[in-house]
């Protein structure tokens, strides 16, 4: 018998600001473990994408962000170890990403480790999960940032 695959909704805060983005690494111990990633987390029931990603980005990092556009939206199925209680056994895991750009609301805020502004140039160097393939491709084309961004001020 096939494990029944999970669908999990899930909105992703893309922050940009004069060429950097905010992003964290994954703790030890979490799905995805050590890789990179945008704020982001589940999208609670009767909740819009938008509304999660700036609920979600608080939580994380700290910041008050307003959404500005999507990047992208997609889909992608990982097969990740079963939760604590469960056989171990692997379970397909569907999720549906909405990565959102945000802009913060106020640069003095202090970001919550372990997040921090890294540079455009340096996000293809770093490992992220394997669903931000496509939307990372976009974020390192200048005119992709102007789209959402403009100028960065």
């Amino acid at each position: 018998m096939s494990p029944e695959v999970a669908m999990e909704r899930v909105a992703i805060a893309v922050l940009w600001h004069a060429g950097k983005f905010l992003i964290g690494r994954r703790s030890p111990g979490d799905f995805l473990a050590g890789l990179w990633e945008f704020p982001g987390g589940k999208i609670s029931s009767g909740e819009t994408s938008s509304a999660a990603a700036v609920r979600e980005c608080k939580e994380e990092t700290g910041l008050d962000v307003v959404v500005i556009g999507t990047c992208k939206e997609c889909t992608h199925c990982y097969r990740s170890s079963a939760k604590k209680g469960e056989p171990a056994e692997a379970v397909p895991l569907e999720l549906h990403l909405s990565f959102l750009a945000c802009r913060p609301l106020d640069l003095t805020q202090p970001i919550t480790s372990p997040f921090c502004w890294v540079a455009a140039e340096q996000l293809s160097s770093l490992e992220f999960p394997a669903a931000n393939r496509a939307v990372l491709a976009q974020l390192i084309r200048a005119d992709f940032v102007e789209r959402f961004w403009g100028d960065g001020s």
